[in-house]
């Protein structure tokens, strides 16, 4: 049990560290203000320019589409 919370911990702390903006305003410089919703925008972008990952089955996902209203963009 304790392996495993371990590896989850480590799975969300690379998530949140490949998301995550961990720059200083100072190193970000004046220029670049901090803005989330464009980035935000820019991040959502990038990812649905990308090919769908083949992880989860065609089915399945139909079957999510279905019930639950996804709205990306």
């Amino acid at each position: 049990m304790t392996q495993r919370l371990l590896a989850d911990t480590r799975s969300r702390d690379g998530l949140r560290d490949a998301v995550a903006d961990h720059r200083t305003p100072q190193d970000r410089g004046a220029s670049q203000p901090l803005d989330l919703i464009a980035q935000a925008r820019a991040r959502t972008a990038a990812l649905l320019a990308r090919p769908a990952p083949g992880h989860v089955p065609p089915e399945f996902d139909a079957s999510i589409r279905r019930d639950y209203p996804i709205r990306l963009a």
